[in-house]
């Protein structure tokens, strides 16, 4: 038999005592501070102690107590530890001690029974044989492995092998991968974005592009996509008409516009493709290839185009990863406002649909009847 004991925090609370009472005490303690203490009783059954000698037992066992904290006491293997009642007198007393003679039928009893004050105790509720299996499968449903040994348990905070803890050293795992992704993005010249923003705990960062910028790294949802497409071309309204003003004076201020635009819209497909983990360089396919197409027929390029533009409306309905990829993390949750604006921007790329599909083809007719022109001229 093995000479020491673990201590398992049960998440109960002793009678004559409240939650909020049990936090301060058991904190100050254990010198935990207070939310360490929630999460503890939270994920309770919890282990507290490791490897407890068996003689500092009757040590441990009465500053518990007096915290309100309910404690269990097993073997390193898992079962439940029983004292031995002919050891001493004035040994820690057990549920077992306190519980009043089950020969004497007649119930002759206060009118108010207490239950018996413990700190040691076999489980929180009693089990019968009849759900003892259902209980086990619910406990084997719910399990884990330790980020740091790799061994398989029920889900809890510290580890029964190793004794670590597993949510703090998972976290610094992913905040280990993340800053050797932006260490990765330096080196390349990307610009590296402090995170904009952070969800709700155990839930990755976000980080949102702005609308407006050089850089091309960075994740759009669909609703974040297709609103931002359309707040680009209603920001090409006012562009234009201060632009044709400064026409008068500069020549050739046209072309600087219309190349900064054409970056900033494909600035935004980029990022709906790191979305769905793909590359940026997929647009420089697009736009290449009906160019290229056209360069041996226009119909054919005419046609080219017109699968892009289909191509780039199913962007629209993709769905993107929902925790980090090797672009980063996601962007924020659309509010309110980009879900309206979305739905605008969907439902006028719907309708205005046709029309383009109807201009790719009549250019490429267009084409066709200035070739025939020409043979018959030849």
């Amino acid at each position: 038999m093995s000479d020491t004991v673990r201590l398992v925090l049960t998440g109960a609370v002793l009678p004559g005592h409240t939650r909020e009472s049990l936090l301060h005490n058991l904190g100050g303690l254990l010198k935990l501070e207070r939310e360490r203490v929630a999460t503890l009783l939270d994920d309770a059954p919890t282990v507290i102690k490791q490897q407890l000698p068996l003689e500092h037992l009757g040590a441990y066992l009465p500053l518990l107590e007096r915290t309100g904290a309910v404690v269990r006491v097993e073997h390193p293997d898992g079962r439940l530890y029983q004292p031995r009642h002919a050891a001493a007198p004035d040994a820690f007393p057990t549920l077992l001690d306190d519980l009043p003679p089950v020969a004497s039928p007649t119930p002759q009893v206060a009118p108010a029974p207490m239950q018996p004050v413990v700190a040691v105790v076999p489980t929180v509720e009693v089990i019968g044989p009849a759900e003892a299996p259902l209980a086990l499968a619910e406990a084997e449903e719910e399990t884990m492995n330790c980020p740091g040994c790799g061994h398989a348990q029920r889900k809890r905070t510290l580890c029964i092998a190793c004794g670590v803890d597993m949510p703090r050293l998972a976290a610094a795992q992913v905040q280990t991968k993340r800053e050797a992704r932006d260490e990765i993005q330096a080196a390349r010249g990307e610009i590296v974005r402090p995170l904009s923003g952070r969800a709700e705990p155990g839930v990755d960062c976000y980080e949102t592009p702005a609308l407006f910028g050089l850089s091309p790294v960075g994740r759009l949802g669909r609703m974040r996509y297709l609103a931002y497409s359309l707040g680009l071309i209603l920001a090409l309204i006012p562009g234009v008409l201060v632009f044709s003003i400064a026409l008068v004076f500069l020549q050739g201020f046209w072309v600087v516009f219309a190349m900064a635009w054409a970056w900033m819209y494909i600035r935004l497909i980029v990022f709906r493709l790191h979305d769905i983990n793909l590359s940026g360089w997929w647009v420089a396919a697009g736009v290449g290839l009906p160019s290229l197409v056209s360069l041996i027929d226009l119909r054919f390029g005419a046609l080219a185009s017109a699968l892009v533009t289909v191509a780039s409306l199913g962007l629209s309905f993709l769905p993107g990863n929902d925790g980090e990829n090797q672009f980063g993390a996601p962007a924020a949750p659309p509010t309110m406002l980009i879900n309206i604006v979305a739905i605008v921007s969907l439902a006028l790329t719907l309708l205005s649909l046709p029309w383009v599909l109807q201009s790719h083809a009549v250019r490429g007719e267009d084409k066709s009847l200035d070739d025939d022109q020409m043979v018959e001229v030849i």
